[in-house]
């Protein structure tokens, strides 16, 4: 068998051909894979979400922080929780009264041909009353896939005489002071330099508990977090 399968093998090469080993069945593409393909899609999509908003506040001269879920992903492995397709973050009111008058409804073009529209909602000055409806003050939006980067806008408080002077909202009412923001640390969040506020854990706890930050993929169904790659795994069903 060995000498037939040589002899052909030879004849194979001598009329310029090759020998090709069987390789098995083609593996069947499974429900798995194609939800961990379409992860992967929007991994990429949300990564340069990240990059492009970066650069363009970078340029610009404006402060921003993650904030909510996304600087729960920064805490657990530096990246955005992979069931979410929105990144959270914040600016101070000043530099977001400063895009709405420059930039608003402005296409920027950024690396691997992808264009971002910056949005502005026009109430996001509107602080006569408290917006819940969770409508963002303004969007970085991928014009492509559609995801986006949600900006809030904080600005300090300034109701009575007996207001604490570091407080600080959100006109959807979530409340934050200046000395848990400021000074701005830097670091890095799916491989691009962003910044974070200054009492991050503090935040964090207050917001999700330390149940959620110290057990990662509490009470999610989907996914589990492996400690050893520092990465999130998808559960199989």
């Amino acid at each position: 068998m060995l000498l037939s399968r040589l002899l052909a093998s030879a004849a194979l090469l001598a009329l310029g051909g090759a020998w090709v080993v069987p390789q098995g069945e083609p593996k069947e593409t499974t429900i798995l894979d194609e939800r961990e393909e379409e992860l992967r899609k929007q991994r990429d999509a949300l990564s340069e979400l990240v990059a492009s908003y970066s650069k363009t506040c970078k340029e610009l001269k404006i402060d921003s922080w993650l904030m909510h879920s996304s600087l729960l992903g920064w805490w657990y492995n530096k990246q955005v929780l992979p069931w979410e397709k929105t990144i959270h973050v914040q600016v101070f009111e000043p530099d977001l009264a400063f895009l709405a008058r420059n930039y608003n409804m402005t296409v920027f073009h950024r690396r691997r041909g992808r264009d971002y529209l910056l949005y502005v909602n026009p109430e996001y000055a509107n602080w006569e009353r408290t917006d819940t409806s969770g409508a963002a003050d303004a969007r970085w939006i991928d014009m492509e896939s559609g995801m986006s980067i949600d900006i809030m806008a904080v600005r300090y408080r300034r109701g009575s005489e007996d207001e604490d002077e570091t407080a600080m909202s959100c006109r959807n009412g979530y409340e934050i002071k200046d000395t848990q923001i400021i000074p701005l640390r830097k670091t890095w969040f799916e491989g691009f330099a962003v910044q974070i506020p200054y009492r991050y854990r503090e935040l964090l706890h207050e917001e999700f508990g330390d149940e959620t930050l110290w057990h990662p993929g509490t009470g999610n169904d989907e996914y589990r977090f492996n400690d050893q790659m520092m990465s999130w795994d998808l559960k199989s069903k």
